[in-house]
């Protein structure tokens, strides 16, 4: 919310009056969010933090706590949890917060092999379930997203 404050002053020469009045302006949510993905990097049979660095929504119109991420298609390999638990959906908050973490579950690489694994996710900021993808800022989709997962055999 945008908060303007104004004061005036008004008089017949002898006699000031004093008055002011408030003007509040209320977001409207009419911004697309938009989402960036990063690939997120393990050790084999390990787990990592999902960072916002990786994966992130952001919205100008709308607060963290709202910005839901929908897992569509979970991880052959691994789950994606919530403060341990596995998890369908979570928020931009959760994220900011290292709530969310990928764990590897298998199967196993041998030296120098790098095991690929992805889920699929949408995102929301609860009005819309249309959003931008970064950098494709020129049209937007409800389609689900693949994060790219790499885990690789460190001997």
């Amino acid at each position: 919310m945008i908060y303007f404050c104004c004061y005036f002053q008004v008089t017949d020469g002898f006699n000031p009056l004093h008055r002011a009045f408030s003007i509040s302006i209320l977001p409207v949510n009419n911004q697309l969010p938009v989402l960036m993905i990063q690939p997120i990097r393990l050790r084999e049979k390990g787990f990592a933090y999902i960072s916002p660095n990786q994966l992130t929504v952001r919205d100008q119109d709308t607060p963290s706590t709202q910005l839901t991420f929908t897992v569509t298609q979970p991880p052959l390999f691994g789950s994606i949890q919530r403060s341990g638990v596995a998890v369908t959906s979570f928020t931009q908050n959760d994220l900011e917060n290292g709530q969310v973490t990928y764990v590897h579950t298998g199967p196993e690489a041998t030296d120098g092999q790098t095991v690929r694994d992805s889920f699929k996710v949408k995102v929301s900021d609860g009005d819309h379930r249309k959003f931008y993808v970064y950098p494709n800022m020129d049209s937007p989709t409800s389609r689900s997203q693949k994060v790219i997962h790499q885990s690789r055999f460190l001997g």
